[in-house]
């Protein structure tokens, strides 16, 4: 399946204070990386309804990160 960047829909979005930085994608799960604001856990289960379950404070920036998922046996 071949990804077409021209012809694309918003389906959702996310209305918070914070600015995503990079974003990395596991099932139903985005971990955003989101500048002062650490980072941000949301459930994209429902493409027009992202809803933040978690958080982690990084203590400063966090600007970009190199992501590692560990997947449940």
């Amino acid at each position: 399946m071949g990804q077409d960047s021209l012809n694309v829909t918003k389906v959702g979005g996310d209305t918070r204070y914070w600015s995503a930085r990079n974003i990395a994608l596991r099932d139903t799960l985005a971990f955003v990386s989101a500048g002062h604001a650490g980072l941000r856990i949301l459930n994209i289960a429902d493409p027009t309804n992202p809803r933040e379950i978690g958080s982690f404070d990084t203590e400063g920036q966090l600007k970009q990160s190199r992501w590692q998922v560990v997947s449940r046996t």
